[in-house]
């Protein structure tokens, strides 16, 4: 009985490096997605209508009707916040937003990984940004744009 704890404890143990290494590994593959951009951006938490995970680090929050888009960065990585269906934000200095450069916390609900992320900048992205961001990690965060189109007019044979 007493082996059985043991060996479940180190197993349990192991994934849980393997995961943060996986993940720190995959920060250092993904440098800043946004270099040079303001982090210092904040986000009131009831606007967040929803999220898209790009990374272990890389989160695009959207506000409202989807009307605006946000690159929030974490440190440590969450490893498994890819596979997470809740998402806990966690508003430290209890203002009601979640900013970059601050103490507020990102943390993937029902994870191994218990270690809340901080927030480390927070990006407002305009349609140039998310269009970056889509080419970068191969994936669709904007709405394509319906454009109607006008019916040709008759050329005048006369």
């Amino acid at each position: 009985m007493k082996t059985m704890l043991i060996v479940k404890t180190t197993l349990i143990a192991a994934w849980t490096i393997g995961a943060i290494g996986i993940a720190r590994a995959e920060a250092v593959k993904n440098p800043d997605p946004m270099p040079g951009a303001s982090k210092d951006e904040c986000v009131f938490v009831n606007n967040i209508s929803s999220w898209h995970v790009l990374d272990s680090s890389n989160v695009v929050l959207f506000t409202g009707a989807a009307n605006r888009a946000y690159l929030m960065q974490l440190s440590p990585p969450v490893s498994d916040l890819k596979y997470a269906f809740k998402v806990a934000f966690i508003d430290r200095d209890r203002d009601g937003q979640l900013c970059g450069r601050s103490l507020d916390k990102v943390q993937a609900a029902g994870s191994l990984v218990r270690q809340p992320a901080t927030i480390m900048g927070m990006t407002r992205l305009d349609e140039a940004g998310l269009q970056t961001l889509e080419a970068q990690y191969d994936v669709k965060l904007t709405r394509k744009k319906d454009h109607k189109t006008t019916p040709e007019q008759p050329q005048d044979t006369g």
